[in-house]
């Protein structure tokens, strides 16, 4: 129980900071938050993290988790890639 209380002050004294100032930051923090999420499902499926197949899937959470005024030249083209194929999808 200790542990995960240092461990919660610890992340409070990182993030709120970030939530105050905002913009970029909150970018940042979501986009590697968004790749530690995506190593994590390759760990869990005991997967090389750095791989070809991680890379492409470290890329397309990149271009889901940023803004689109922030992404430029490949990131870009996932980004539409993948938005295309969600929106065509009927549920």
């Amino acid at each position: 129980m200790k542990q995960r209380v240092i461990t919660a002050v610890v992340a409070l004294i990182i993030f709120i900071p970030i939530l105050i100032s905002g913009g970029i930051f909150i970018d940042i923090a979501a986009a590697v938050l968004a790749l530690v999420a995506l190593s994590e499902v390759f760990i869990m499926r005991k997967r090389i993290i750095v791989s070809p197949d991680a890379m492409v899937a470290g890329l397309a959470v990149l271009s889901l988790a940023l803004p689109r005024e922030r992404l430029t030249g490949c990131q870009m083209v996932f980004h539409n890639l993948i938005c295309s194929i969600y929106s065509s999808q009927s549920y």
